[in-house]
């Protein structure tokens, strides 16, 4: 039985740790022993511990800018942590984790893979050459992740592009539930964006979207979710958080909007919508692009990197035009009007995730390079 290490720094929820749980979760079913090290505790342990994985919480691990001087004693405890753990493969969610654990790894002699999540991430040339050395394998988790990582000159061998992953059954639900909880009957609309409150994640293009929907005809029968919180206690994610909830509490969106916060409901939620809105200014992937089309909700997403790979607009969903709140209200206008388009579309997206981004599938190819 081979022994896997996972490392996060995040213990937040967001696209990058929900795919870690699905893929920890598929792999106990296998024959590996798992476990995951992270420097504190959060959502992602409280989740894991739940499904009874092996989690060590240890800050002494994680090195901080601030305290930089005491890197020589954290990767003394890195190097002890994976000598006495026996792990065969050392996996980092991480991207800054790479340089400690990557180091550690490759002195002891243990396979290191690293996940890129982000195709915003640039390497220097000494980095360029680190992870050339440290690194197994990195897999990237779109092609545009991968693109990126080839324009900064990490090897093509080492690279593998394995898209994210779901339990797609996971999506069959439909209970009623929110509809119940909101009072709405089942003949009412549903229209949802589900995203931490991050400026880059598009909450206020949802909004002026809304708004100027409402202008173009009548849209009595629809409600607007936005479901999710401020994931990584920043400032700036903050600030934006409260500048979104104001926009909505002190306008007439009032009665239109409901701010639902942080659910770990999502898949009963998702079955209920009828169309969800991703308006991204920027994503490497889009996690619940895939889990609104396994639960059959029609999406909309903004026309960036993730939402691009995933969407065949006007077959499996719709873009818009990055930024464009007017042609996001036109499209999410058609998409409640026109049930046997969204139906069609919903119809092939489903098939579409079934063959490109079921877990099962997904770890297979994480298999291949475990072993």
């Amino acid at each position: 039985m081979k022994k896997i290490l996972f490392i996060s720094d995040l213990v937040g929820i967001g696209g990058g740790e929900t795919s870690l749980i699905n893929i920890i979760e598929e792999l106990n079913h296998r024959d590996y022993e798992i476990t995951v090290v992270t420097p504190t505790r959060g959502k992602l342990v409280d989740i894991l511990e739940n499904k009874n994985v092996n989690v060590q919480i240890n800050n002494r691990l994680f090195a901080k800018k601030k305290t930089f001087f005491l890197l020589p004693m954290v990767l003394i405890l890195i190097f002890i942590f994976l000598h006495r753990g026996k792990y065969d493969i050392v996996h980092s969610n991480s991207h800054g984790q790479c340089y400690p654990f990557g180091l550690m790894s490759l002195i002891l002699g243990k396979k290191f893979i690293y996940t890129c999540h982000g195709q915003w991430i640039t390497f220097s040339t000494w980095q360029q050459i680190y992870f050339n050395t440290v690194c197994h394998q990195i897999i990237a988790v779109s092609k545009n992740v991968q693109s990126n990582l080839l324009r900064y000159s990490i090897d093509n061998k080492k690279i593998v592009q394995i898209y994210l992953g779901i339990k797609i059954e996971n999506y069959k639900v439909n209970n009623k539930k929110i509809r119940h909880e909101l009072g709405l009957d089942a003949n009412h609309k549903l229209v949802g964006m589900i995203a931490r409150f991050q400026e880059i994640k598009g909450h206020d293009i949802y909004i002026k979207g809304i708004k100027e929907l409402l202008m173009r005809g009548d849209h009595s029968n629809t409600t607007f979710l936005i479901i999710g919180g401020e994931t990584f206690n920043n400032s700036s994610d903050k600030k934006f958080m409260d500048d979104v909830v104001d926009e909505v509490t002190n306008s007439s969106l009032y009665t239109k909007v409901k701010l639902l916060g942080e659910r770990q409901d999502i898949p009963d939620i998702l079955s209920e919508m009828d169309l969800l809105v991703v308006p991204s200014r920027n994503e490497s992937f889009g996690m619940v692009i895939i889990e609104a089309m396994a639960a059959r909700c029609s999406v909309i997403a903004s026309n960036c990197d993730g939402p691009r790979e995933i969407i065949e607009d006007e077959t499996t969903g719709m873009l818009f035009d990055n930024g464009s709140y007017k042609q996001l209200a036109e499209k999410m206008h058609l998409m409640l009007k026109d049930s046997q388009l969204s139906q069609r579309m919903v119809d092939s997206a489903y098939s579409m995730v079934q063959e490109n981004f079921s877990i099962e599938k997904v770890v297979d190819k994480y298999e291949l390079i475990y072993r």
